[in-house]
């Protein structure tokens, strides 16, 4: 194919479509390069994912396109042409290319060690288990680099749907607590888990039982009384009153017995 008739058209009339949201430049996923108008947080673990691999390729920036056009390319040169295809789709959209170079899907680990070739550049394990601190420490840094290039790709699977959340990313090996964090809360875990200081929503969380909203979902009370059918013992809250932190019971049931 003549050289003059690879790209894509400078001149390109057609109206663009718009997403709610831009993001920022070098940041953005897949479905907000395709002007996706669905999003959900999944746009937010692709941007974390990014700067995951700036560090572990040792480089900043990766993505430098000026335009959603060429940052689908340059994704594309990573994910493969199959991929996109597919990932376009999923958001009703169509991506279509003739540029020679885009092929197979990599690996993003593979790219990462094409930026960082020293990246896993360790020596052998002499002992297993290690003989000495130094060892230890080899051998743990050789594991948190591998877990983090897992995690890496879970971060940076193109399509949303598939792609790893906050809370599961929070307890993949390479951000869950290890042993030393745990001896120092006692071996509590709770003290470590993200979900401790979750807000519930209202009428959730270890005291659900004793809210009550309307089907309309306007009137909020709560029991605070003896008998839980007598309405007396119920009250009126105002939004954002009678919110459940984590696994405490929210400001109106702290002293009943939840065991």
């Amino acid at each position: 194919m003549l050289p003059e008739y690879i790209g894509w058209p400078t001149d390109d009339t057609r109206p663009t479509l718009k997403a709610n949201r831009a993001g920022t430049r070098g940041f953005r996923a897949p479905e907000v390069l395709f002007k996706c108008v669905v999003q959900t947080p999944a746009v937010d673990i692709w941007s974390a994912g990014t700067i995951l691999l700036f560090f572990l390729a040792k480089k900043w920036p990766i993505f430098a396109a000026t335009s959603d056009m060429h940052a689908l390319l340059e994704q594309a040169l990573i994910l493969g042409k199959e991929v996109m295809e597919k990932c376009a789709a999923l958001h009703c959209r169509t991506f279509s290319t003739n540029i020679p170079e885009i092929g197979e899907r990599k690996p993003w680990s593979m790219m990462a060690k094409t930026l960082n070739p020293s990246l896993l550049n360790f020596p052998p394990p002499p002992w297993d288990p290690p003989q000495s601190p130094e060892e230890a420490s080899e051998q743990l840094h050789r594991q948190l680099t591998l877990d983090a290039l897992d995690l890496l790709e879970k971060c940076l699977d193109p399509f949303s749907v598939y792609r790893i959340n906050a809370k599961n990313a929070l307890y993949h090996p390479f951000l869950a607590p290890d042993s030393t964090e745990v001896e120092a809360v006692g071996g509590d875990m709770m003290q470590l888990e993200d979900d401790a200081f979750f807000p519930h929503p209202f009428g959730d969380g270890i005291c659900a039982k004793y809210h009550q909203q309307d089907s309309s979902g306007g009137e909020l009370k709560v029991f605070i009384g003896a008998d839980i059918e007598d309405p007396s013992h119920w009250i009126d809250v105002e939004a954002g009153e009678g919110i459940a932190i984590g696994y405490e019971p929210c400001e109106f049931h702290q002293d009943f017995d939840f065991s």
